[in-house]
């Protein structure tokens, strides 16, 4: 396997080595290497942190679609990992890294994709039942067909599964698959070809595509798999609307995992025994609480974000915990359930802070801890007692913070009352 990891932390770099001895480590330090890398060299895997001295490094995520990007990180929800997710991302490593978490995460991921489109990957209820009909359908007739959703919502591992069910012989290609390469797997056998990634196809493609369907010169069994919606497309000028209407009444969406919450538990319970298998122990519960909060969220990385999340919480409170509690969810579950209007505009100015201010870190966490402080003592009449019940701090906590964040100068009501 050939490994591209970027970091401008040496060590990490050092340790990525050290942990795939067996494969082929290539390593840089910044943005323009990793992009003359990933455009004159092919890599399975490319391990990614955040923050690059020449700037984001989640930039290449858009430039080299269609890539295994790993986001290397320290907090997930502050690095805002599920935008990678959103941008193809296939997971998420932690720091501090040592050498068996990076190969036992590189095990999970070998094992991830030889299982790829197997019974276990998929939960096959409600609306997606329909699916899977629908699917089966325009099989069994012989028929081209496009299916599209939002990334993560789980359209290609449904796609897989319906057509291993079915015992249909089929091939997958991706964006930059020839029309040579279509023919080629029709004559070895294949009934469907599966043209993943059809949204970033080129117009070249497309139009010989659309001619070979109309003159018949190649079979018509073809399935386009779309991320985002193919009209949208159409109006843009990148999906052709010769070819968007020659599939006509065949065009299937996978809905997002908002608009189908009643599967959530369902998908819960399908990873937990996931998780156990992979493990040979059984994960924690989540509470009522815990499970409307899931229950509540949006998703915006859909079911791939739904198995991340549970996955990382799984493998942090086993052994700590039985059962998982609020508290225990990511901060960005809980941030979307307290419905925090302020979090745009702080991360607005977070984006302006950043790169300009070298302790950025340390003054928003002040600031913040400062309001939570004074609002919390103030409705608590000056209790420092009351205060610690309202935050859930201890007691003590609450006199040092008061002592960092105040200068030194005893709070008191009157105090706050005249600021």
């Amino acid at each position: 396997m050939r490994v591209l990891v970027v970091d401008s932390d040496a060590t990490s770099r050092w340790l990525f080595y050290r942990a795939l001895k067996e494969h082929v480590v290539v390593d840089c330090a910044s943005l323009e290497e990793a992009r003359v890398l990933l455009k004159n060299s092919s890599f399975d895997v490319v391990f990614v942190a955040r923050n690059l001295p020449d700037g984001d490094s989640f930039a290449l995520l858009d430039e080299f679609k269609g890539l295994s990007f790993v986001v290397v990180c320290i907090n997930p929800a502050l690095e805002r990992v599920k935008d990678a997710v959103a941008k193809g991302a296939i997971g998420y490593i932690k720091k501090p890294l040592d050498v068996d978490k990076i190969k036992e995460f590189l095990s999970r991921l070998k094992l991830e994709e030889r299982s790829e489109g197997s019974e276990s990957e998929i939960v096959v209820s409600g609306s997606l039942i329909s699916k899977v009909q629908r699917i089966t359908s325009f099989v069994s007739d012989g028929m081209p067909f496009l299916i599209y959703g939002e990334h993560g919502v789980g359209k290609s591992t449904l796609l897989r599964h319906t057509l291993v069910s079915e015992g249909v012989p089929f091939k997958v290609y991706d964006a930059n698959v020839s029309m040579e390469k279509v023919l080629e797997a029709f004559n070895e056998g294949a009934r469907y070809v599966v043209l993943e990634r059809f949204d970033q196809v080129c117009s070249c493609f497309q139009e010989r595509l659309y001619r070979c369907l109309l003159d018949e010169s190649i079979s018509p069994q073809v399935v386009l798999v779309f991320t985002g919606d193919p009209l949208n497309c159409v109006s843009k000028g990148t999906f052709k609307e010769e070819l968007y209407t020659f599939f006509g009444a065949r065009i299937l969406e996978v809905e997002p995992l908002r608009n189908r919450k009643d599967e959530i538990p369902v998908f819960v319970e399908h990873f937990r025994h996931r998780w156990q298998e992979r493990e040979g122990r059984e994960p924690p519960h989540f509470s009522e609480d815990a499970m409307r909060v899931l229950l509540n969220y949006r998703w915006p990385g859909n079911v791939a974000e739904l198995k991340s999340v549970l996955f990382d919480t799984f493998d942090r409170l086993f052994g700590v915990k039985d059962v998982v509690e609020v508290s225990d969810l990511p901060t960005e579950l809980l941030v979307s359930r307290l419905d925090l209007s302020f979090v745009e505009s702080l991360r607005s100015d977070v984006r302006r802070m950043i790169g300009q201010h070298p302790q950025v870190h340390r003054i928003i966490v002040d600031v913040v801890e400062r309001v939570i402080l004074e609002e919390a003592l103030a409705a608590g009449g000056g209790s420092r007692v009351k205060a610690a019940e309202l935050t859930g701090l201890h007691r003590n906590t609450i006199t040092h913070k008061i002592k960092r964040l105040f200068g030194g100068v005893k709070w008191t009501l009157e105090r706050w009352r005249r600021a």
